[in-house]
């Protein structure tokens, strides 16, 4: 039986990606898509970029990062934490061709003894793949622990830990004494090559997919049984990839020319017309 059997919600909590848009332009529709307030504050870029965008609230919250210049010719963002959800979103309905430089995906839930029963069912899925698991213990136990599964340079990694007393060492406000039974569970995803294109078309649930050990953990904690998802390239991941990405970004529209013809095969034929004028005016 999964240790976890509630209904779980599993979202972005750190969103990145490299955008195929001008600087303005991305930073522009993010801002438009942010609450309102939000402001830009202009730096220095980090990892080969020469700029730095950061979009902030008034109390210098930041909603989203911007990298854009110097060697790279597109623009990388980034959002984390509660703000990841919301970027994620914009860049799939505005750039679905985006091409992921990392995520993590999120599951929370609450339980006495939970943060140490994952921690043993992790540990157990480690030595089942023979991967290495590493366990951060404080001084102050009200501080949380911490659990790694998966090294630090692999495409995937599992971490485990007690959110409500993370909470509380970060602000010491005292209400969140009554979450120390708060274990979150976080899975790092930093794709690579053709993967990247990939990962922007699935949703966060299923990227407990992308290996064996992942589907162990996430059948054996989170009572979920995700489809195998592969992280390299092949020529049907390639053409699903295309076919993914041509529904997100034109789904709208051709759903409004099939209402406007009356019918999917009216659709069809008009497509087959469209497509066949193209062709012959290539040759």
């Amino acid at each position: 039986m999964p240790l976890i059997v509630a209904e779980l919600v599993h979202q972005f909590d750190w969103y990145q990606a490299t955008i195929h848009a001008m600087p303005e332009a991305l930073i522009a529709e993010l801002m438009a898509n942010l609450p309102e307030g939000i402001q830009r504050t202009n730096g220095k870029g980090f990892n080969s970029f020469s700029n730095r965008a950061d979009l902030h609230d008034e109390n210098g919250e930041v909603y989203a990062t911007v990298m854009h210049g110097g060697y790279n010719p597109h623009p990388n963002v980034k959002s984390t934490s509660d703000h990841a959800p919301a970027l994620a979103g914009v860049l799939r309905h505005r750039w679905p061709d985006h091409r992921v430089s990392r995520l993590d995906v999120a599951v929370d839930a609450r339980g006495d003894g939970l943060f140490d029963e994952c921690v043993r069912l992790m540990s157990a899925v480690g030595r089942s793949h023979r991967l290495k698991g590493e366990k951060i213990l404080p001084d102050d136990l009200d501080d949380g622990s911490t659990y790694y599964l998966g090294s630090r340079s692999s495409p995937l990694r599992v971490r485990c830990y007690e959110k409500g007393k993370q909470l509380f060492k970060e602000t010491g406000d005292p209400v969140w004494r009554n979450f120390f039974d708060w274990t979150r569970i976080e899975l790092q995803v930093r794709p690579e090559k053709a993967f990247k294109s990939t990962a922007a078309t699935l949703e966060p649930a299923d990227f407990w997919g992308c290996a064996q050990w992942t589907r162990d953990l996430a059948s054996g904690v989170l009572d979920l049984r995700p489809e195998a998802v592969t992280m390299k390239p092949t020529r049907i991941a390639d053409h699903e990839r295309a076919m993914r990405a041509l529904t997100a970004q034109y789904g709208p529209t051709i759903l409004r020319q099939v209402e406007r013809l009356g019918s999917w095969q009216a659709f069809s034929d008009d497509l087959q017309r469209r497509l066949g004028a193209r062709l012959d005016q290539a040759a």
